[in-house]
């Protein structure tokens, strides 16, 4: 029997798409049509893997965030038979999310819009958990949306593993630094201050020293004050100090900071132990010249040599109480990254 079509009938279409407004004869047949709408149109970076920068849309809605969101959707189970009414066996789509710059935005949405902003929230809560009971129900919700499609799913595994490798060499440098002889927890640090205290037979002098009591007058000013130039004396004043910068030493007048003291100049220079410098090593230069220079450890210890903790013979330099922990900041190295061009049309 020739079908309606070939006897060119047109069957009125009473079951209509509410998404597109394509009409259908049988409710089974829209019913099959609505898994194309229901389904995210997930924006491809390549083959096999989603994009993960947000898309026009997003950025539009992530400046203008709803703060109001339908009380139904706070609930767990009137938001899951509302997504289950709305999305068949595609439900999890239908979610609204409760919280954030897309706040009651559906989680198809999101995966059509910023991918990346999916991966951004379920990386913490696959490797540390949620407290709140909506938000790791409605996280789980995400994640299991996520699992079905494989082109979301790569990237958050490779999040993941990138986190888990990073935590692995943590890890494994603590376990260095505790093997250390030398190392030792603040709670024994802070049990040593308190034994050193208890049983120090250090007699206390209240007295007040001045400089000119433990100084030559010749390393004196005027106003029997320290003199600066006898002060940033160092051992490597004639030796070559790669990677220090003059103006450390006498900041310039434009300045804002008020540069390094001179008793900092002089253990940053010289100490070998908490240094910056490795020992002194010649070498010819270009000219001919043997020169002798110091070069930046690859270890660096942040904190002074330590104090004084008894007194034999000679008063010692009251310079050493007055050294402060220094902080050296160092490029090692460039992160690549991708900028986009602003250009619209590129």
């Amino acid at each position: 029997m020739p079908s309606s079509t070939e006897l060119g009938i047109k069957l009125p279409k009473p079951h209509t798409c509410v998404e597109c407004g394509k009409g259908f004869a049988q409710k089974a047949h829209l019913d099959n049509h609505r898994l194309l709408h229901l389904r995210p149109s997930i924006p491809l970076y390549k083959k096999g893997e989603a994009r993960l920068q947000a898309s026009d849309r997003a950025e539009t809605v992530a400046k203008n965030p709803n703060k109001v969101v339908e009380p139904a959707w706070l609930d767990e189970g009137k938001a899951e038979a509302a997504a289950r009414e709305a999305g068949g066996e595609l439900w999890r789509g239908q979610l609204h999310i409760t919280w954030g710059q897309y706040a009651d935005e559906t989680f198809k949405w999101l995966l059509k819009n910023d991918v990346g902003y999916v991966v951004f929230l379920l990386v913490p809560y696959c490797m540390d958990g949620e407290q709140s009971p909506l938000l790791k129900w409605q996280k789980q919700r995400l994640l299991e949306l996520v699992r079905n499609y494989q082109e979301v799913s790569c990237l958050l595994d490779k999040r993941l593993e990138q986190k888990a490798e990073r935590a692995k060499k943590r890890k494994e440098a603590t376990q260095l630094r505790q093997d250390d002889d030398e190392y030792a927890t603040d709670a024994e640090l802070l049990a040593a201050a308190e034994s050193s205290l208890d049983h120090s037979e250090l007699p206390v002098n209240t007295q007040v020293t001045t400089w000119g009591q433990i100084t030559p007058a010749g390393i004196q000013d005027s106003d029997n004050r320290p003199s600066t130039s006898s002060v940033s004396e160092s051992a490597s004043d004639s030796i070559q100090l790669e990677g220090w910068q003059e103006f450390w030493d006498q900041p310039l007048a434009s300045a804002q900071a008020l540069g390094m003291s001179a008793p900092n100049i002089k253990w940053l220079k010289d100490n070998e132990t908490y240094g910056l410098f490795e020992p002194a090593s010649t070498y010819r230069n270009a000219k001919g010249e043997t020169v002798e220079r110091k070069q930046l450890k690859k270890k660096m210890e942040f904190h002074p040599p330590p104090l004084p903790t008894s007194v034999k013979g000679a008063v010692p330099n009251m310079l050493a109480f007055f050294t402060t922990p220094a902080f050296f900041w160092r490029l090692v190295g460039v992160m690549p990254d991708k900028i986009r061009c602003p250009n619209t049309n590129c």
